[in-house]
């Protein structure tokens, strides 16, 4: 584990996500940016961005790392964070002063651009005071228990290493996600060295104290458009096109397709996507924070629980109306 992702998850308790920045991108980089700064792709809260971190610390001057850090930022139009070992009292007072988004690990992490200014020994509690949602792990599992689930307490029969074996997380992700649950009063840890979890609340009851404490947000991180479907890549419908499977609502023309992050950066790797974009094509890739293919019983439909948080917030009319038929018909 990197500095960066051992300070954000002692700090966030998430996990960041990194990887090298695409070749062809980086070589179109001038060339002192190249030979200045050592550079990043990551994933940050569901946030892509380009770590930047420069190799000599020596030849840190703020007016020119505002001019390196824009050049970049326009060609991968991504967030850029500046990532530092260290830093002085007058550099650090500077960045803030231009709103620049840094991260000295063990130190802070000023990232005005997600809301965060997280300040060494008070950097956990001041994260929770601030972040009312579930941890998208906390959010999956608590509708794993909505969709599996036969009784509140039907999840205390398995440890959480075996929870983590059927849902396809780690151990670690589960802890952390049963923490967060437990964070907001919804379940109880039970035991020592073999820790279970039990609900509180009976199923329809959980979910309607989740929507009134406003703790579950939409799976979905963004929508790319292709013009074909990678081979191998299963198909659950989502969105417009799975809302006519739990309502009365018809589907629209546009195929949408959930995929979950991990698969979507996969096969974004290797290149696999046609003439990916953000305004058009025969398919609309759904990249979810949590696997869709864990929460479903069907064999062609995301669960209906987390299409109606995709749904939800939309402003139409005729689609509220279709998300109040997907809750009153959910079999709780």
């Amino acid at each position: 584990m990197s500095r960066l992702s051992d300070f954000i998850s002692k700090v966030l308790g998430e996990t960041v996500q990194e990887d090298a920045v695409p070749e062809l991108l980086y070589a179109n980089l001038p060339l002192f940016i190249r030979e200045t700064y050592n550079l990043k792709s990551a994933v940050l809260l569901s946030r892509s961005l380009i770590i930047m971190e420069p190799k000599d610390l020596d030849k840190l001057i703020i007016g020119n790392l505002l001019k390196h850090l824009a050049i970049v930022q326009n060609s991968y139009e991504k967030l850029v964070v500046l990532l530092l070992p260290s830093i002085s009292a007058i550099q650090r007072g500077r960045l803030i002063e231009r709103k620049v988004d840094f991260i000295v690990p063990g130190k802070q992490l000023f990232l005005p651009s997600l809301l965060l200014d997280l300040k060494e020994e008070h950097s956990r509690s001041a994260f929770h005071r601030q972040r009312d949602v579930l941890l998208p792990s906390a959010q999956f599992l608590l509708i794993y228990h909505l969709v599996f689930s036969t009784a509140r307490y039907s999840l205390a029969e398995y440890s959480l290493k075996l929870v983590a074996d059927m849902t396809g997380y780690t151990p670690m992700a589960i802890t952390k996600a049963a923490k967060d649950l437990e964070r907001f009063d919804l379940i109880d840890i039970i035991g020592t060295k073999e820790k279970s979890i039990s609900f509180k609340l009976e199923k329809k009851e959980l979910w309607d104290q989740t929507e009134k404490m406003n703790l579950l947000r939409s799976p979905v991180l963004k929508r790319v458009f292709i013009d074909e479907i990678p081979d191998g890549l299963n198909l659950y419908y989502s969105y417009f096109s799975a809302i006519g499977e739990y309502s009365d609502l018809n589907p629209g023309n546009q195929d949408y397709i959930a995929v979950d992050k991990k698969i979507y950066h996969e096969l974004e790797k290797r290149q696999s996507f046609v003439n990916p974009n953000s305004d058009e094509g025969r398919y609309c890739i759904e990249v979810w924070s949590y696997n869709p293919v864990r929460l479903t019983t069907s064999a062609k439909y995301v669960d209906p629980l987390s299409l109606y948080l995709s749904l939800k917030d939309t402003g139409d009319e005729r689609i509220e109306m279709a998300c109040e038929q997907i809750i009153d018909r959910y079999q709780w």
